[in-house]
């Protein structure tokens, strides 16, 4: 059975969780994240990716609270930690575990609280140091399809992403007459007004400059997990050496791991041989599907 809270305030959830928790019953496990998007690294089989609070029962049972979060000292945190009170653990421990911007908690089979992890990556789009990314990643909870602009400059973010997801196939599109995600771009023209603003942020108003890292406007790569999925939006000018390098991705080499930045680098400033291709092939495309079955070892 599942249980989820109707209302829009924290101090409302709890009172939900007071009035549902008898028939939710023994607590099994309890996610709780900053950013809905950070569910997909530890909650695999559950419906709903929209909820900052999940818990989960020994009989099954799942109860999903919008607004009981972590990551700070404000009201969701800390109803947070007087939940996690009721469950048996003290107040200094729920202090500590409220501070984490994601973290998922273990009980026995009788409820008693045994340990709690913080997953080894997750993406803190709100972070100030971040802003640049934060930009680029979207995150559509329904779906749960990250969608990045310009991964050629987020890599590190990339692979993470990539080695969580549990990629069976990939989809590609690249040049014109593109149909991967179309949707998504309809509903979302701001992000291409708001990635110009970011360039303005990032490299002042040299147009020049911003020509030479013009921005990706279609879907090229969708990267399909039992996890989760992973949307590129990639410049035609180098989209072609993005494909060679998510080839060396997936075929494991460690070439693609050592050496980050130069190939970032590389990414960023297509070579000659691109801009031909695209100058000159205007109206071709390239499509196809890449089945990940045979990289079973990944």
């Amino acid at each position: 059975m599942e249980f989820k809270s109707p209302y829009t305030s924290s101090m409302n959830d709890y009172k939900y969780f007071k009035e549902v928790v008898q028939e939710f019953g023994v607590v099994k496990e309890i996610s709780c994240v900053f950013q809905v998007e950070n569910l997909v690294f530890f909650e695999n089989d559950i419906n709903d990716y929209s909820y900052n609070f999940v818990a989960k029962s020994n009989d099954g049972n799942i109860m999903y609270l919008s607004n009981v979060n972590c990551g700070y000292g404000g009201e969701g945190p800390n109803t947070f930690r007087r939940i996690l009170e009721y469950f048996g653990i003290d107040e200094e421990l729920g202090h500590k575990i409220m501070w984490h911007r994601a973290v998922k908690l273990y009980f026995d089979e009788n409820g008693k609280f045994k340990n709690y992890i913080v997953p080894e990556y997750f993406i803190d789009l709100n972070d100030t140091k971040n802003f640049i990314a934060s930009t680029h990643i979207h995150f559509k909870a329904l779906d749960k399809m990250f969608y990045i602009i310009n991964p050629e400059r987020f890599l590190n973010v990339l692979w993470s992403l990539l080695d969580n997801a549990k990629l069976y196939r990939i989809d590609y599109h690249l040049g014109e007459n593109n149909e991967l995600e179309q949707e998504y771009i309809k509903e979302n023209p701001f992000i291409f007004e708001r990635n110009i603003d970011l360039f303005d942020f990032e490299y002042g108003k040299d147009q020049k400059y911003r020509k030479q890292h013009i921005q990706a406007k279609q879907v090229n790569f969708i990267c399909r997990g039992e996890n989760y999925s992973v949307s590129l939006l990639v410049p035609n000018k180098i989209q072609l050496s993005f494909l060679e390098s998510l080839f060396l991705y997936f075929k494991n080499d460690s070439y693609i791991m050592d050496h980050l930045e130069t190939i970032r680098r590389y990414l960023i400033k297509p070579n000659i041989f691109e801009k031909v291709i695209y100058k000159e092939k205007i109206k071709t495309y390239l499509k196809g599907t890449i089945d990940l079955g045979q990289y079973d070892d990944m």
